[in-house]
């Protein structure tokens, strides 16, 4: 999911999520750790995402849409129970977060001992209420990606390792989450997917492909999205982080414009017969910057810290707090300021939080958790504000605010917070 995007994903990823791994295995999984705990809320995983009522005429939700959620091992390692509370009812697809791939191409699989017995709990649950189990297959390293994929027979072993792997975990597919693919890599990851698909289909095992935001008619991307749709069941389209903790201005992480000119072009590339493919993935989290003013796209003073949901919304409805709400119109976002404290300069704290529009997230902070998907367009994700559907999100008073997200700006080095 890069890594997102709730697990269950709560970012759904509901909690729900993904990394750059180089060089030995456990510097590897470090990166990926560190790089995905930033969209997750990793310190107090309570599982309450998706526990909202529905209206009568909701009940059944799992049939016409989907909804997509990654499941990662730290947040299982916080709370073993987390699993249970979730609502199966509401999933189609829960996706176990990670194995890696290691640097010799072997599947790493000693995350999974961290689920112990609850692995096999899991499946049985996903087989009970009718919900597709899939393994999070991941690779964030540009070196081995090219090392796996540019090499037949290394391709090929791969392939079998992840059928192996799925039949190994009782699961029901794969999710593939490789980023920081060489673009003269892109016929060559066509190839794995198409051969994968191959070999899972002989199973009547489920591919979704993780994809990041894209021109995607741009030929010279790592992404050959058409045949990759072709050959996959769905790909995820990972609907965040056009801003994140590393960005050297402040601004939304799901801008509108750039979600929507993605997603524009995806549809235009994959064609109506694919439509039905797609899935949205939606951030369930912000970040906050110490940045040199308190507008919108202020020049960024120090890497910014991680925002979960549920600490957005108390932030944004504490009059205690001394928050104020503002509007990017160059995200199309909302976002909010308050006074820093604890050292002598002072200065502003900027937090956003999500506003549905037309299904897509819209703001430093995105309600949904996983992905959501409905004739083709993501028209939201799910999070404890309901599901978004149509523009604005149905539960909670109309339009959800962040739930999740602690502002971390307390330091201050003359100038301003801010957090999208």
């Amino acid at each position: 999911m890069a890594c997102g995007a709730v697990a269950l994903l709560v970012v759904v990823c509901v909690v729900v999520v993904a990394g750059a791994g180089a060089g030995a295995q456990q510097t590897a999984d470090d990166s990926v750790q560190s790089y995905e705990a930033h969209r997750w809320d990793t310190e107090d995983a309570t599982g309450d995402l998706l526990t909202f009522d529905l209206a009568d005429d909701e009940e059944d939700l799992k049939a016409p849409v989907k909804v997509f959620g990654y499941f990662p091992h730290w947040v299982h390692h916080k709370n073993p129970r987390l699993w249970r509370r979730l609502s199966w009812d509401l999933l189609s697809h829960f996706a176990l977060f990670h194995f890696p791939l290691r640097p010799d191409g072997v599947i790493d699989e000693s995350k999974a001992q961290i689920f112990g017995d609850s692995l096999h709990e899991i499946a049985q649950k996903a087989q009970d209420t009718d919900t597709t189990f899939l393994l999070t297959v991941t690779c964030f390293d540009e070196t081995l990606h090219r090392y796996i994929l540019s090499n037949d027979a290394r391709r090929r072993e791969v392939v079998e390792n992840i059928v192996n792997l799925i039949g190994e975990y009782e699961a029901d597919g794969v999710a593939l989450d490789f980023e920081a693919i060489p673009v003269d890599q892109r016929t060559s990851f066509t190839l794995f997917v198409a051969e994968l698909a191959v070999k899972a289909q002989e199973k009547d095992y489920e591919i979704v492909v993780a994809v990041p935001l894209l021109d995607y008619s741009d030929d010279h991307t790592a992404f050959d999205l058409k045949k990759i749709t072709d050959a996959a069941d769905f790909v995820f389209v990972m609907g965040y982080d056009v801003h994140h903790v590393g960005s050297v201005n402040t601004g939304a992480l799901a801008p509108f414009d750039s979600v929507y000119a993605s997603i524009d072009s995806l549809m235009d590339v994959i064609g109506p017969d694919n439509s039905e493919k797609v899935l949205l993935g939606v951030g369930h989290y912000g970040v906050e910057w110490l940045c040199a003013g308190d507008r919108a796209g202020a020049p960024v003073l120090a890497r910014g810290s991680s925002l979960p949901f549920n600490e957005i919304s108390k932030l944004v409805n504490d009059p205690e707090q001394g928050v104020r709400t503002d509007w990017s119109i160059d995200d199309q976002a909302p976002f909010f300021k308050r006074a820093s404290d604890g050292y002598d300069q002072g200065g502003y704290s900027q937090g956003g939080y999500s506003q549905g529009q037309g299904g897509y997230s819209q703001g430093g902070y995105s309600q949904g958790q996983g992905g959501y998907s409905q004739g083709g367009y993501g028209q939201g994700g799910y999070g404890q504000g309901g599901y978004s559907q149509g523009g604005y999100s149905q539960g909670q008073g109309g339009y959800s605010q962040g739930q999740g997200g602690y502002g971390q700006g307390g330091y201050s080095q003359g100038g301003y917070n801010q957090a999208g």
